[in-house]
Parts: structure tokens; C-alpha cells; sequence
């Protein structure tokens, strides 16, 4: 460090010295204009070690855990809060957009880190390094009740929604890496201020719940206020619930983590796993471990409070009939496996014999570089899974079959009376604008079976899409649907899914959408989302093999999955995991 001090950091970036050589050495890579360490990933680095340490009583992973703490200290900005990059001289960045301090990511992480090392350390040890972390521990608390002052039960109208007022950098994700460490300091030590904060913080993005089983998002709890916006970088929304509902024996925060996992976290693991996220058409690339882990951690930890207690209400059907609730378990081990394999490029993203994790995987395959985050996150995930070995042939499995959302770009369409256009908020950066009375038509060309449409549109704040309507044409003849969307009542541009119109479809199936003559506006129209009405998909693991199913409609479906020999029959609203 400038002042004297030598500190240990962990390289941001790195890439093969030999091209395509994943084995081989690696050569660092600079974060240019950023620094050479910084604390968003030694934090984490820190809780890697800690755990493992934990599991095994490594004391190797005990120093470097007490070494990435260490420098985790040395960028405190004194009131609580940390900046985050440090350059090759020791010279703190406190002034870059991604290392200025305030109640951040890197704080975040910077306070879970601190709270686990107490958790695992001990609160009463003797270690002059925990007694400093405590302090530390202390002023960050100190920061979120601040933070919370004239905020603490506000909410906000945002489109529809109300969304509550109070949460750190009023954002969800966020806010749910505050709440990991709010619950780790409460399970080391009694403390009523981490304690009201832990309560007020997790209701807050409990309270970000959005959708339904059958509608977009999926009782997903929204990491930001761009409503229809979910990502998986960071989304430690499904693990906060879980752990705080745990911690602090609330079945309300239990449930709803449930509903988020039996609904949105089986669709991603239908549509692929880590992918990039929902905005709201499922984009696939790139995906990457921090997509992976924290999906895998909060399943994980839902089945750890499965244990200990009673099945919550949400496990159980409205007219009171039991049924078995989902193996949040099992889907992460189906989860882990996109490590070992079961992923677009069919490789697997983790080398056992160097311990990397590769940056994850595009459309050409997977990456080769191998920066901390990734390694990081991987590593992570699987000490994680490992203390559960039961779970290994999941770990193994592989896809076989999947019958998972398709998006239709309306460019490729045939649109008369319809003008290409170019937003940064479409999938792909492209659609059409149809005028009234225009319209766009497509070969939908799937399978034959129940279908889910939703067009994808962005609006600028005004008008209310009236007058859209789906035309649907098969052998069997034509149907019209009328789609009615909501007013646009916000202040930005923000990509929306009409509400879903269910169809039969087939490999002769054509779709258009219209907009009416009367029509007050043209729309910006994205993408048509076609959704299967029961998704599944197969893997094969060494025990046989396993089906996530879902089925969006209130009523129960049959459907045929491959390898079975009788249809299936998925009760309305259910997701299941099948064994065969």
C-alpha cells in the first residue's frame, strides 16, 4: 500500500498465455483505469476460504481467509462504507464510478464477508482480527440505520407496482447481500439493532414480489425499479429470504422465497440454467458462474429450513388436498451441474486440476479467461454442494430433453405498413414500430400444444397499447384474441409483457399481431414470447432419469415426456420433479 503496508490481493482478470490452452499458465489482466485488486471479489474470495476452513479445518484456508480480510480493512472509508479498487502503486481509487464509497456492492460484500468471519471465527474470540471486524461490523450497522432514517415503511408507485421506499440503493439485489451479513451477525451473537434491520431489510424485498405461477415474473422478488428487468448477476434475492426467514424463524419470508423458487427458479432451470436473465424475453448469453451460485445457495438453504420447520402454507394446494412440496434440494443439484457439463457448449466451466472457473459461456462456446469473480462464484457453489454429497448424481446429470420459451424477433416477420426500429431496450436491439392498422405475421412452427403468447413492447410512459390484438391461423382454422395492456404511467422507457394469450399451435401455425386503425399511437413492438403452457425438461442422471416440469395453467395438464411411457399429469399451477 502507499502508506507501507503489503497486502495480498487476487488477480481481477486473466487469460491463457497460450490461446485456447486451459491448463496452461495464465497471465494477469488489468481492470484498465479501474486497479489491480479490489475489494467486490477479495470479500467474496474471503467467504470461499472462511467456508472452506469451516468444512475442514484447513488452516491454509484460515490464513488466506485472514489475508483477503486484510485488505478487505485496508479500504475502509471510515464511516461505515469501503471504496474498492486499489492500483499497482497501493494507491486507493476513491473517486472511479465502480470504487467511490457509499452503501454499494462492494460494501455489501465487504460487510458479508466481515459478519461470516465472525459467524465462523467466533464473536467471543480472542483474535485481535475478529475483535477489528467487530468494530467494522458495527459502523456498517451503523450506516444502515442511517440509511433507513425518514425512509423505514415508504413506498413508492412505480407503473403498477408498489414498491417499498426503504431499500439500499433502491435496489433489491443489493439490498439482499446487506441481508446475508445482517443474518450472519444475528446467528453469531444477539444484537436487536442487526436484528430490526435484518427484519425491516427482508421485508423489503419481500415486498418486491411481482407475477403469478402463470404469469410473468413468476413471483420473482425484482432486484431493481425496471419492473420487468430480472438478472442474474448478483440476484441474492431467492438466498436472503431464505436465510433471513431461517434465521429469523418467519414463515412469511420462508413462503415467499418458496414461491420464487418453485416458479421463477424452475423456469431458468427449464430454460437453461445461469442464463443471462429475463428483460423480460429470456436471454440466454452469456451466462456465468455468478448467475449459478446465487440460484444454488438460496435452493440449498431452503432445504436446510425445510428441516427445520413445518412445510409452509405455499406447499400445500387452496382447497387443503397435501401435496409434496418441491425438492428445492434436487433442483440445485440440477442447477450445479451446468459446471460439470450440462450447459449450451456441453463443456464443463470448472477445471479440476488448476481450480478454475472459466468466465463463462457465449454463443461460440466457453471463455477461457478466468477472472476472480468467476473462480470465486464456481468455487462457492460446489463447497456448497458438497456438504449435501447426496446430490452428486444431480451434480452429473446431464439434458436430454427440454421443452422450454421461444422468442420470435418481429424483424424477422413479414410486416407491410410497419418501420423497422432500433432501441437499446429490444432484444437484439431491433423490432418494429407498428402504426395503426399495421401488423406483423410469423411461422411460429413448434411443436403441436398449448402456447403462452406474450408481445414484448416498450412504451415511453404513454398511451395504453389499445386496439393490439394476436391473430392466430392453423390448419384447424383462424382465432383473434384482443390484448389489453395497462396505462403506461412511468417516466422512462421500459421493455413490458403484455398479458399472456393462450393458444394451440402446431408446425403449420401462423401469428400476427395488429394494431387497430383506431389505435390512438403506433407501439414499439420487441418480440413475441411463445411459452409452452406445461414446460419440462429432462436430464439424465446415473440413477435414471428426472424431469423439471411446470405447468402456467390453473388447470391440470397432461403431457408427454421423453422416455416415459404414460402422459403425465401435472396438477394447474404445479411445478414437479419426476423421477423415471
Amino acid at each position: 500500500m502507499a502508506d507501507g503496508r503489503r497486502l495480498t490481493t487476487w488477480q481481477i482478470y486473466a487469460s491463457p498465455v497460450r490461446a485456447g490452452d486451459r491448463r496452461g499458465p495464465y497471465r494477469f489482466v488489468e481492470a484498465t483505469g479501474e486497479g489491480i485488486g479490489c475489494v467486490d471479489d477479495v470479500a467474496r474470495a474471503a467467504i470461499v476460504y472462511l467456508r472452506h476452513h469451516q468444512g475442514t479445518g484447513s488452516t491454509k484456508s484460515l490464513a488466506s481467509a485472514l489475508e483477503a480480510l486484510a485488505f478487505v480493512r485496508a479500504l475502509r472509508a471510515g464511516d461505515g462504507t469501503y471504496y474498492n479498487f486499489v492500483d499497482a502503486g497501493g494507491t486507493i481509487n476513491q473517486t472511479g464510478p465502480t470504487s467511490r464509497k457509499g452503501l454499494n456492492w462492494w460494501t455489501a460484500r465487504a460487510f458479508w464477508a466481515t459478519a461470516e468471519a465472525i459467524r465462523i471465527l467466533g464473536p467471543s474470540s480472542s483474535s485481535a482480527m475478529v475483535a477489528a471486524l467487530e468494530v467494522d461490523a458495527r459502523r456498517t450497522v451503523g450506516a444502515l440505520a442511517r440509511h433507513l432514517e425518514g425512509r423505514r415503511g415508504r413506498f413508492e408507485t412505480i407503473g403498477s407496482a408498489r414498491l417499498p421506499a426503504w431499500l439500499v440503493a433502491g435496489a433489491a439485489d443489493v439490498t439482499a447481500v446487506f441481508v446475508l451479513g445482517l443474518a450472519a451477525l444475528v446467528e453469531a451473537a444477539p444484537d436487536p439493532v442487526a436484528r430490526d434491520l435484518l427484519e425491516t431489510f427482508a421485508a423489503g424485498i419481500a415486498a418486491c414480489e411481482l407475477g403469478s405461477p402463470g404469469r410473468y415474473p413468476y413471483h420473482a422478488h425484482m432486484p431493481s425499479r425496471a419492473l420487468m428487468y430480472w438478472h442474474a448477476y448478483g440476484a441474492h434475492m431467492l438466498h436472503a429470504l431464505a436465510v433471513a426467514g431461517r434465521v429469523l424463524g418467519r414463515r412469511s419470508l420462508l413462503e415467499a422465497a418458496c414461491r420464487e423458487a418453485d416458479n421463477l427458479s424452475m423456469h431458468l432451470l427449464i430454460s437453461g440454467g445461469p442464463i443471462w436473465g429475463f428483460t423480460p424475453p429470456p436471454r440466454a448469453y452469456p451466462q456465468i458462474a455468478y448467475g449459478l451460485s446465487p440460484q444454488v445457495l438460496g435452493l440449498l438453504e431452503l432445504d436446510r429450513a425445510a428441516d427445520q420447520f413445518a412445510p409452509p402454507a405455499v406447499w400445500r394446494e387452496r382447497r387443503g388436498r397435501s401435496r409434496a412440496p418441491v425438492d428445492h434440494g434436487r433442483m440445485a443439484g440440477l442447477m450445479g451441474s451446468w459446471l460439470f457439463g450440462t450447459n449450451p457448449a456441453a463443456e464443463a466451466v470448472f477445471d479440476p486440476l488448476t481450480g478454475r472457473v472459466f468466465d463463462g459461456i457465449d454463443p461460440r462456446g466457453v471463455s477461457l479467461d478466468s477472472g476472480a469473480e468467476s473462480t470465486i462464484e464456481g468455487l462457492m457453489t460446489m463447497l456448497e454442494l458438497q456438504r449435501h454429497p447426496g446430490l452428486a448424481p444431480l451434480v452429473e446429470a446431464r439434458e436430454i430433453a427440454r421443452r422450454a420459451p421461444v422468442v420470435f424477433e418481429v424483424e424477422a416477420g413479414a410486416c407491410p405498413r410497419s418501420r423497422p426500429a432500433s432501441r437499446e431496450e429490444f432484444s437484439g436491439g431491433k423490432g418494429l414500430t407498428l402504426a395503426p392498422g399495421s401488423s406483423v405475421t410469423l411461422d411460429a412452427g413448434v411443436d403441436p400444444g398449448a402456447y403462452q403468447l406474450a408481445p414484448v413492447l416498450v412504451r415511453d410512459g404513454g398511451g395504453t397499447g389499445e386496439g393490439l390484438s394476436i391473430e392466430t391461423t392453423t390448419r384447424h382454422g383462424a382465432r383473434r384474441f384482443e390484448v389489453s395492456l395497462p396505462s403506461a404511467s412511468l417516466s422512462w422507457p421500459m421493455a413490458e409483457s403484455a398479458p399472456p394469450t393462450e393458444v394451440e399451435l402446431d408446425r403449420s401455425s401462423m401469428v400476427t399481431i395488429r394494431l387497430a386503425p383506431t389505435a390512438s399511437a403506433a407501439i414499439d413492438l420487441d418480440c413475441i414470447v411463445v411459452q409452452p403452457v406445461v414446460e419440462f425438461r429432462v436430464f439424465a442422471a446415473p440413477s435414471g432419469r428426472v424431469a423439471a416440469v411446470r405447468n402456467l395453467s390453473r388447470s391440470p395438464r397432461s403431457v408427454d415426456l421423453p422416455g416415459r411411457p404414460e402422459r403425465t399429469i401435472v396438477p394447474g399451477l404445479a411445478s414437479l420433479l419426476i423421477d423415471y
